[in-house]
């Protein structure tokens, strides 16, 4: 007898494992079937082929192509700031009449004195910090600055003189003080000392500091000093001239007279005041100007 079959075997006979399809093969749209290469239609079902294309990832999950390379710019280098320059020197005039540069000035203040510039440092008859300059576009200006023996200007002309007024003439420190006149006490009794020579002044010869030496009273019109010739002379002091200034006495008031002496008299410098830069000024032992440049 021969073996029957089943109508289920049968139909399982039909079914055909599915082999994975190869990337661009033909497979089909109903049973996803592998297709025969060069057939259109579904040799299990009878459907049409399709084309198993490869999955493209979409859009949204494209990865952002990294950004440019921009180079930073470069940073430029700090401009270094012009060097100051120098608008004035100052010079020293030497006892045999020579002259040298000393430190250049610039525009603002300048301190000078024995702790601030070495040409200073051997000079112990200034004060560490001994006086200020001020160059002012051109305008010069100088101030002490309660230095132990004070800045001085040579005169030019006559200068009406204060009570404590020091001025140098050669060597010599001269202070003067104004006198008032001489009134009695109220029941008449005047005070003892020295005769009433109805003075107006009195110059003290200055020994150190606050240490006044011989005294000179004040009366008349002038009073003349010299080293040869005068009401006060200085014979040892080789820096006075002869006749060398006078203190007169005019509408009550003082006033200091250079007599064209050889070296100068020089007054001293209370205030802040504006010097001529053909002035010179007197600190410490030398003598310095002012060279505008």
């Amino acid at each position: 007898m021969a073996d029957t079959v089943c109508a289920d075997d049968e139909q399982q006979q039909m079914i055909l494992p599915k082999p994975a399809p190869d990337s661009g093969a033909k497979v089909c749209s109903q049973c996803g079937t592998a297709i025969t290469p060069g057939f259109k239609f579904c040799g299990n079902c009878g459907s049409p082929a399709i084309v198993d294309a490869p999955v493209q990832p979409s859009l949204d999950s494209t990865i952002p192509a990294p950004a440019p390379f921009v180079a930073p710019a470069p940073v430029p280098a700090p401009v270094a700031a012009p060097a100051p320059v120098p608008v004035a020197r100052l010079i020293v005039q030497r006892p045999d009449g020579s002259t040298a540069p000393v430190i250049d000035m610039f525009d603002g203040e300048t301190i000078l004195g024995r702790s601030t510039h070495a040409a200073f440092s051997n000079d112990y008859y200034m004060s560490p910090n001994h006086c200020k300059l001020t160059i002012d576009s051109g305008s010069i200006f100088v101030e002490d600055l309660g230095s132990l023996n004070g800045t001085f200007f040579r005169l030019s002309h006559e200068e009406l003189l204060h009570d404590g007024d020091m001025f140098r003439v050669g060597t010599e420190v001269l202070r003067y003080r104004a006198l008032p006149p001489v009134d009695a006490l109220d029941d008449g009794t005047i005070i003892a000392g020295s005769p009433n020579l109805d003075a107006w002044g009195r110059l003290e010869l200055i020994m150190g500091k606050d240490v006044p030496g011989q005294a000179f009273a004040m009366t008349g019109e002038r009073i003349r000093i010299g080293r040869e010739e005068g009401d006060i002379t200085f014979p040892d002091d080789g820096y006075v001239s002869g006749e060398h200034l006078e203190v007169t006495r005019m509408d009550n008031a003082s006033y200091l007279i250079d007599l064209n002496s050889s070296n100068g008299t020089y007054l001293n410098i209370k205030n802040m005041m504006e010097l001529d830069p053909a002035t010179p000024i007197l600190m410490g032992y030398q003598l310095y100007r002012i060279e505008l440049l």
